[in-house]
């Protein structure tokens, strides 16, 4: 995510929680986008301090209605997401402070990939918290996870193998680059992921490498963002 939280306190349960406020509220909104350095914040301390951050961005876009996309985006993954919106951020703040939740979880990204599979701390009988959060949401928490520095970068073959799970734009990617075929299953489009991913560690100087902060999660970021601008007709083949 940009405007990183600070190391320490993204493994806090605040962090957690503001963790959260951004991947299921605030990304891909033009609020995020257009928020001025003066009021952004990426760190709240409580749901309080995070509700007068919430009035600053109200007060501040006050000629876009509070329950538009302006401020929470429910297509911010595609598909619309109809219980995504930013009066669930108490519902964060509580699932932040499960105790079912072991925060910091694992410096292993695959071992802390299944933070969704625990309903995030929900007992049997009780709402789940993260309606809505499939394994992209997951996955892109992860992500953010990794750059906030809580989780240590995925290998080749952990990205590769959520990339065929997906079967979203890194499929699509690797499709349109010719490295795998429609219709090809999870172990070969594991394998042209992990592929693609050596090839562009080939092809590229150490100083662009270094650069692009190239990595396995950054490579299928690469591959979604190239499907889709296929797709604008940004490139033809």
């Amino acid at each position: 995510m940009n405007n990183l939280l600070d190391q320490t306190f993204a493994k806090t349960r605040a962090g957690l929680f503001s963790l959260l406020v951004f991947r299921y509220i605030h990304f891909n909104t033009e609020a995020f986008v257009q928020c001025p350095n003066n009021i952004r914040q990426v760190q709240f301390r409580s749901p309080e301090e995070y509700n007068d951050y919430l009035q600053a961005l109200f007060q501040k876009f006050s000629t876009h209605p509070q329950d538009s996309k302006f401020f929470c985006n429910i297509h911010a993954l595609g598909q619309p997401i109809a219980s995504r919106n930013f009066n669930r951020y108490t519902d964060y703040w509580e699932v932040a402070n499960s105790n079912d939740i072991a925060w910091p979880p694992s410096r292993n990204f695959a071992q802390a990939m299944h933070i969704h599979k625990y309903k995030l701390g929900l007992g049997e009988g009780k709402k789940h918290l993260l309606e809505g959060a499939g394994d992209l949401s997951e996955y892109m928490l992860l992500a953010d996870m990794h750059a906030a520095g809580v989780v240590d970068s995925p290998t080749p073959d952990v990205v590769g193998r959520m990339v065929a799970s997906l079967a979203k734009g890194g499929v699509a990617g690797l499709i349109l680059l010719g490295y795998t075929a429609k219709g090809a299953g999870r172990v070969a489009v594991q394998s042209a992921f992990v592929k693609f991913y050596e090839d562009m560690r080939s092809l590229l100087s150490e100083d662009q490498l270094q650069r692009m902060q190239w990595n396995p999660i950054t490579a299928e970021h690469t591959l979604c963002k190239f499907s889709r601008m296929y797709k604008k007709r940004c490139y033809t083949s």
